[in-house]
C-alpha cells in the first residue's frame, strides 16, 4: 500500500510540474509577442516525433501585428534560449 501511495505521489508531481512549465512558456510567447507590439491569438504546443529533439519543447502560434494575422514557431529546450521564428 505504501508504495501504491508514493508511485502515486510521484505521478502526481510530475504531472504538476509539466502543467506549469506549459504555463510559464506561454506567458513567454505572450510577453514576446507583446514586446514587439502584437497580440497573441492562439498557441499550441507540438510534440517532436524524432529521438534527436529529446527534452525539447515546440509551440506554434498565432499573432496578431498591425490589423494582419502571423504565425510563428518557437522551441525551448532546458536552460538554452528559446529559438525563435516569427
Amino acid at each position: 500500500m505504501e508504495y501504491f501511495l508514493g508511485l502515486l505521489l510521484i505521478v502526481a508531481v510530475v504531472i504538476l510540474v509539466v502543467l506549469v512549465r506549459r504555463g510559464v512558456h506561454i506567458r513567454k510567447i505572450s510577453s514576446h509577442v507583446e514586446a514587439i507590439g502584437g497580440r497573441v491569438i492562439s498557441v499550441r504546443q507540438r510534440v517532436p516525433m524524432t529521438r534527436t529533439a529529446k527534452g525539447m519543447t515546440y509551440f506554434d502560434f498565432q499573432y496578431e501585428l498591425n490589423g494582419e494575422i502571423k504565425e510563428g514557431k518557437v522551441r525551448f529546450w532546458g536552460i538554452t534560449p528559446p529559438e525563435w521564428e516569427l
